[in-house]
């Protein structure tokens, strides 16, 4: 147990010093790698591993040395999460181990600390119970990351408060540091030394993924349960399919041609937001018909065939909104919000197919969520992968070109700055041509602030792309 020890001690102050003043870079792979390095080091040849999630999270480690943006860091945290709950249940599943390893992360830490001192405190009468030392020791946590909270809060709204603060003489390592090594801790420990099990154990699923039909044996309001549900599913599906021919026939009628901005926006945006609520009120009725009773009585076939009818009109629905919000960014450009819309609609489309092979195989929500969860992640960290904003930026401008008008340079600023260089290529380019005139006062302000701060980062912040646009900056 003592080379735990020292794996945790190391890890923490390895944490401090590639984090303390550093941005998220070259950093988070460093310190990913040296983590499942140490977890393939401390287990026997014996000792199950979850390979998916360590590649998963290697990956995503990767994508923020190479792009360092917020996809790429929110796939980091799933992943990290995720893992610190495989590491608590190695048999459970990869979907049901993100709330664990949510409480896991946040309690590890703490817990060890408090099983360490329920052993070295005494009482008269009797060793003090952990449990409850753990439980207040997580009680003052939650005090002082609220008081943390407002602390920064109140440093930026008042310049009174952040003059006194600024005052005070920090002797290095200073306050943020020790914050970064307790951060350090509470990470190192969320993987190599976990909460105790009976606190997470509640958060793990215990039944089985089959619909048990012990519990849904013959009852006199069947027929009635059959009749509603197949009454219910055919005016559904004739719903969908008067919705589906009229909006089909609408937009292969040319009605879409030449209609100004606002008329896209329209039918891209309300239909998007009503399509979000039918199709979770979709997936809610059929997981409530199809969760008990209706799998097990005379008749179930026919409400199955008609709901596998739904699942197939509002995937069509679906993949017509695809092609509307396609329109959409053929019309108005690319942004982050209408390729969101695309994730949406493609997670959606997942997560009605893995409805229907939930409902042929009378299995239950357990079994939707299993399959779900891990296509779901090996997505986003996929996604994680691609340089949206150099992808944006292209599209916008060749799309501007393409049809003679001006691009939308306002939004493209606004970007994280690694695509400066293919916007002052474009001004240089419309000012030559005569094509366009654009005030580059604020794009070279952009430029000369962006030449100024990448330079200033250590090797530790080190992002691919920031290093390679600036590159492209040079004269």
């Amino acid at each position: 147990m003592k080379i735990l020890h020292y794996f945790k001690l190391i890890l923490t102050l390895v944490f401090a010093l590639l984090f303390y003043k550093q941005s998220p870079g070259l950093n988070t792979l460093i310190f990913s790698s040296l983590l499942i390095i140490s977890l393939i080091c401390l287990k026997n040849k014996q000792s199950k591993h979850p390979f998916a999630v360590y590649l998963l999270l290697l990956l995503s480690a990767a994508s923020v040395f190479l792009y360092g943006n917020s996809l790429s860091l929110f796939s980091f945290f799933i992943l990290f999460i995720v893992l610190s709950g495989q590491m608590a249940f190695l048999n459970a599943p990869m979907a049901f181990a993100m709330m664990p390893g949510l409480i896991n992360t946040i309690s590890a830490f703490p817990y060890q600390v408090v099983k360490f001192m329920g052993k070295k405190t005494q009482a008269g009468k009797g060793q003090i119970s952990s449990d409850r030392i753990f439980f207040k020791l997580l009680k003052l946590l939650l005090i002082m990351l609220v008081v943390f909270v407002f602390f920064m809060l109140y440093l930026h709204a008042s310049a009174g408060f952040s003059r006194l603060v600024n005052t005070v003489d920090f002797k290095f390592p200073n306050i943020y540091f020790w914050l970064i090594l307790l951060l350090g801790a509470f990470c190192t420990h969320a993987i190599l030394h976990h909460a105790g099990k009976s606190i997470l154990r509640y958060l793990m699923p215990k039944s089985s993924e089959h619909i048990d039909p012990k519990k849904y044996l013959e009852h006199p309001t069947s027929s009635s349960w059959i009749s509603i549900g197949t009454s219910l599913f055919i005016a559904l599906n004739i719903l969908s399919i008067v919705v589906l021919v009229s909006d089909l026939s609408f937009v292969l009628s040319g009605t879409l041609g030449n209609q100004n901005p606002s008329f896209y926006s329209e039918i891209v945006h309300e239909g998007v937001w009503s399509l979000i609520i039918s199709v979770l009120l979709a997936m809610a009725l059929l997981f409530i018909f199809f969760e008990g009773r209706i799998n097990f009585i005379p008749g179930k076939q026919r409400i199955k065939r008609l709901a596998y009818a739904w699942i197939i009109c509002n995937i069509f629905l679906i993949l017509l909104t695809f092609y509307k919000n396609g329109l959409y960014i053929q019309e108005l450009g690319m942004t982050y919000k209408r390729i969101g819309v695309w994730y949406y609609l493609l997670a959606s489309v997942i997560g009605l197919i893995i409805l229907y092979l939930k409902i042929a195989r009378d299995k239950n929500i357990l079994y939707a969520i299993r399959k779900t969860v891990p296509i779901y992640l090996f997505i986003l960290v996929i996604s994680s992968f691609m340089p949206w904003e150099i992808a944006v930026t292209n599209y916008n401008l060749a799309e501007a070109e393409k049809k003679g008008i001006a691009a939308d340079l306002d939004y493209l600023m606004h970007l994280d700055g690694n695509n400066l260089h293919l916007l002052k290529a474009y001004v240089e380019r419309s000012q030559t041509n005569s094509i366009n005139f654009y005030d580059t006062s604020a794009l070279n302000h952009r430029i000369i602030a962006y030449q100024k701060n990448i330079p200033e980062k250590d090797f530790r912040s080190l992002v691919w792309i920031e290093n390679l646009s600036l590159e492209h900056l040079k004269p």
